[in-house]
């Protein structure tokens, strides 16, 4: 049996979604999504009262998402700083494998100056980082703050995935084990860098 067919607001969004990634928020009208949605514009208006909502909307359901990937997490298997740095770390990154179109418009959002969208975008990434460090801290209330620059480095580190993932999608020589292996490897990597930076030296009171 084949897919069932979109709702109509489900196919506003994802359609919205492949074009602001692809041309960005700016560059995309309503009336392009309407059309590769196959969808009246009315319709559109139906649901969003302009294309500002639009995007507004599908930064707040990527905050849900995420937070409910979250809520799902047993992080009570987890006994040492490294190993629950390592599980929001690979958390991430398959939130990325899953939604990288999304990440894409974050991406290209959150580095273009020019955008309105900037703040907004690097706030909600903000929001979901705060909530991640907060866990982390009911348990390692000895891990080092936090600063503005340390969390965009951090954000960086686990969103600088998607341009791995890009290059090995554009080699055809890399089978899926191949990539799996990857990004494996890259989590390993991310989460060292991460636990080396916030534990900085108090190793022996988290392992």
């Amino acid at each position: 049996m084949g897919k069932a067919p979109l709702a109509p607001k489900e196919k506003i969004l994802q359609t919205a979604v492949e074009l602001f990634a692809k041309k960005g928020f700016d560059g995309t009208s309503v009336d392009e999504i309407a059309h590769l949605a196959q969808v009246n514009k009315a319709m559109i208006y139906y649901y969003f009262s302009s294309k500002d909502e639009l995007l507004s909307f599908i930064i707040r359901k990527s905050i849900h998402d995420f937070n409910s990937i979250i809520d799902r997490m047993d992080l009570k298997s987890c006994h040492t700083l490294l190993e629950m740095i390592r599980r929001f770390v690979s958390a991430g990154i398959q939130y990325i494998d899953e939604n990288t179109q999304l990440i894409k418009i974050f991406q290209r959002e959150s580095m273009n100056s020019q955008s309105r969208w900037e703040l907004s975008i690097i706030h909600t990434i903000g929001t979901i980082f705060e909530r991640v460090e907060q866990i982390i801290r009911q348990r390692y209330q000895n891990i080092c703050d936090i600063g503005m620059v340390e969390q965009i480095i951090v954000i960086n580190l686990i969103i600088g995935y998607l341009n791995i993932r890009d290059k090995l999608s554009s080699e055809e020589s890399h089978d899926q084990e191949i990539k799996e292996i990857v990004k494996e490897r890259y989590i390993e990597k991310v989460s060292q860098m991460i636990y080396s930076m916030i534990s900085q030296g108090e190793g022996k009171n988290h392992e």
